[in-house]
C-alpha cells in the first residue's frame, strides 16, 4: 500500500469504515423495531450510508491491487468478510422493518370532549389527539338566514362569523348529543306511527289465528 499509486490513508480509512457497515445496519434495525419515530427515509439513509462506505473500499482495495507490492489480497479479504457479515445484518434489519410494519399500531375509536379536541385511541391502547373541532359565532345570530332542514346562513343583518376554538370564543361542544333543533318531528312522528300500525297489525293476525283455530277444535268436538 505504500508504493507509489497506492494511498494507504484512503485504504485505511475505507477498511475502518467497512468496520462500520454491521453497526450502522444493527442501529437502522433498532430503530425500525422501536417504531418510534422510525421512517423508511431513515432506514434508507442507513442502508445508503452503508453501501457507500462498502464503495469505498472497494475502490481502495482496485487501488491497492494496481500498485505494485500492494497487499490487494488482505484488502480484498477484508472487505468481502465485511460485505458477508452487512448482508446478514440487512437480512435482520428486513426482518426487524417488516414486523415494525406489522405492529404499527391503528385507529381504532374516536372521541370528542366539550372543548371541541378529538382524541384518537389506537390499538396499541395509547391515545392522541387528532384535531380541534372549530365553530362560528355571530354577534346577531338571530338575523341568520334560514336554509330549512336546521340549516342556516349567514346574513347581512348577522354580521360577519367569528371562527375560532371553543376555548377562544366560548361555548361547549357536547358529544353523542341530539340537538331538538336537529330533529324533524314530523318525521319522527310518522315513523312512530307506522312502527305503531305494524305492531297492531301484527297482533291483529295472531288474534285471527286463534280465533279459526278455536273454531276448527270446535267443529272437531
Amino acid at each position: 500500500a505504500g508504493v507509489e499509486g497506492a494511498n494507504a490513508a484512503d485504504v485505511a480509512t475505507a477498511v475502518t469504515g467497512v468496520a462500520d457497515v454491521p453497526a450502522v445496519f444493527t442501529a437502522a434495525a433498532g430503530t425500525a423495531a422501536a417504531v418510534d419515530g422510525a421512517t423508511a427515509a431513515d432506514v434508507a439513509a442507513a442502508v445508503a450510508t452503508a453501501a457507500g462506505i462498502l464503495e469505498a473500499a472497494a475502490d481502495a482495495a482496485s487501488t491497492a491491487a494496481a500498485g505494485e507490492g500492494a497487499t490487494a489480497a488482505d484488502v480484498e479479504d477484508a472487505v468481502a468478510a465485511a460485505g458477508e457479515t452487512a448482508v446478514s445484518s440487512a437480512e435482520n434489519l428486513a426482518q426487524a422493518a417488516e414486523a415494525a410494519l406489522v405492529n404499527v399500531p391503528t385507529l381504532e375509536t374516536v372521541s370528542v370532549d366539550k372543548d371541541g379536541i378529538v382524541t384518537g385511541k389506537y390499538t396499541d391502547g395509547s391515545t392522541s389527539d387528532l384535531f380541534t373541532v372549530g365553530i362560528a359565532k355571530f354577534n346577531n345570530p338571530s338575523a341568520l338566514s334560514k336554509e330549512g332542514n336546521s340549516m342556516y346562513s349567514q346574513s347581512t343583518l348577522s354580521g360577519d362569523p367569528i371562527i375560532g376554538k371553543v376555548a377562544d370564543i366560548g361555548g361547549t361542544i357536547y358529544s353523542s348529543t341530539l340537538e331538538m333543533s336537529n330533529v324533524d318531528l314530523a318525521q319522527e312522528f310518522v315513523k312512530m306511527i307506522t312502527t305503531q300500525r305494524g305492531f297492531q297489525a301484527n297482533s291483529k293476525i295472531i288474534t285471527t289465528t286463534d280465533e279459526l283455530l278455536n273454531e276448527v277444535i270446535n267443529l272437531k268436538r
